[in-house]
């Protein structure tokens, strides 16, 4: 896709435009409040015990990168379709039992893979379970859906530490009419990549004294003022993982503190993220990421303005310093169903004195 994007991709945007300016398209909201979503196309069956629902959306992007200093990457502009997903949900026998499936691609990647496959029972809004694979609860830019976002990607800390998707058992739920809410989940991680821990247990608790919950990253109504704050954290172990030679045992932990504040069109967020790894010999990779970020929506112009600056600092050898700040600029003619960002970014990496500067344009259509 380096290059152009194939006609079939604008094609395929044209086409679900005017799905994605309707306004009962919700099709995803983010990964803790998936029993809220609708979407444009949904059958049902006579008796009511039967849904099924048929979502999804597509972003397509134009970015150029250019670096300088001696580890400087050159890379050519690329257009590409960055995620193409799809994705059907709803309930059987009751609406109390859902499902969900999506599908998609990433990045560069053009072959379909499966993203999320659950099966969620609610026994009361202060009580869910959910089994099958979906997001590690762990970090707010994580567990906040990719579409949701005022720029174009996620912040470089949360993108070096992802905590990735999971087979695994988790108990959710909110209390308080959404005052709090929480999640913890339980799964045995297998082989999934580096960051492996066997067994594992993951767990975030987010607090809103207002009894709002926040979604998304731009105030399109207007909030009064809320406020939310949580923390994240995972713990566990991978038994044999080869590093610098030979096989070790590693002890991997992640932990994160979020912040969001909304008020009157203005919408602020910031977050501390950790991951530290220790080996039974002693030896120890340590990781501190952090972000914080600001928006604000015109509703004359249906758009929103922003800033954001994230950092790395790393131990680990894999894994370089980075600063990064970033100005973006988004048209939301269907809020987030149908936008389109822009942003510039410049960024100093390591401590050679390589920078690179970013500029990307992307278009988003959901339904």
């Amino acid at each position: 896709m380096n290059g152009s994007l194939p006609r079939s991709a604008f094609v395929a945007l044209a086409a679900l435009l005017p799905l994605g300016l309707s306004r009962g398209a919700h099709a995803e909201p983010p990964q803790m409040r998936e029993h809220e979503a609708s979407a444009a196309v949904r059958t049902e069956s006579d008796d009511g015990r039967v849904s099924l629902s048929i979502g999804g959306f597509l972003q397509a992007r134009a970015a150029f990168t250019r670096g300088t200093g001696p580890d400087a990457e050159e890379a050519d502009p690329l257009v590409s379709l960055t995620r193409a997903r799809l994705y059907t949900f709803g309930h059987v026998h009751d609406p109390s039992l859902r499902y969900r499936l999506m599908l998609g691609t990433n990045g560069a990647e053009t072959t379909f893979q499966l993203f999320d496959a659950y099966v969620e029972k609610t026994f009361a809004p202060e009580l869910r379970i959910r089994f099958g694979r979906t997001k590690i609860p762990v970090f707010r830019s994580w567990v906040e859906s990719a579409r949701m976002f005022a720029g174009v990607e996620r912040d470089a800390a949360t993108v070096a530490l992802l905590p990735g998707r999971e087979v695994l058992v988790m108990v959710r739920g909110e209390l308080g009419h959404e005052t709090l809410e929480y999640a913890v989940a339980a799964f045995d991680a297998g082989e999934r990549h580096e960051t492996t821990a066997i067994p594992a247990a993951a767990a975030r608790l987010v607090w809103n004294p207002m009894g709002h919950a926040l979604e998304g990253e731009v105030d399109f109504d207007d909030t009064p003022f809320a406020v939310s704050l949580g923390a994240s954290a995972l713990t566990g172990r991978k038994p044999t993982v080869a590093w610098e030679g030979s096989e070790r045992t590693v002890d991997e932990t992640l932990a994160g503190a979020e912040v969001l504040l909304r008020a009157h069109g203005f919408d602020l967020g910031g977050e501390v993220e950790r991951r530290d790894r220790r080996t039974a010999d002693g030896a120890r990779w340590l990781v501190r990421g952090a972000y914080a970020r600001a928006d604000y929506y015109v509703p004359s112009l249906q758009s929103a303005f922003g800033v954001r600056t994230s950092m790395i600092r790393s131990s680990d050898p894999t894994l370089r310093d980075r600063d990064e700040f970033e100005l973006d600029g988004g048209f939301y003619p269907g809020r987030h169903d149908v936008k389109l960002v822009g942003e510039v970014a410049t960024a100093r990496v390591g401590g050679s004195g390589t920078r690179e500067l970013r500029a990307a344009l992307q278009l988003q259509v959901a339904f």
